[in-house]
């Protein structure tokens, strides 16, 4: 039987009052490790919401 991958997920959030703003999951293979992340919905519909990472594109504001 081959080995399972192992994940953990945690969730992201800012500031002092803990805004919840996604989730990030790391995942371990055993041959590789990731991890992603995933923009909560109300983050997403948040008109004040940015990029958390530079890397990472500003969630789509949805009317």
């Amino acid at each position: 039987m081959a080995p399972r991958a192992e994940q953990k997920v945690t969730h992201v959030c800012l500031g002092n009052a803990l805004l919840p703003v996604g989730k990030l999951r790391f995942t371990q293979e055993p041959r590789r490790q990731y991890s992603e992340f995933q923009n909560f919905e109300s983050w997403i519909n948040d008109a004040l919401a940015f990029a958390i990472a530079p890397r990472l594109t500003r969630p789509p504001i949805r009317p």
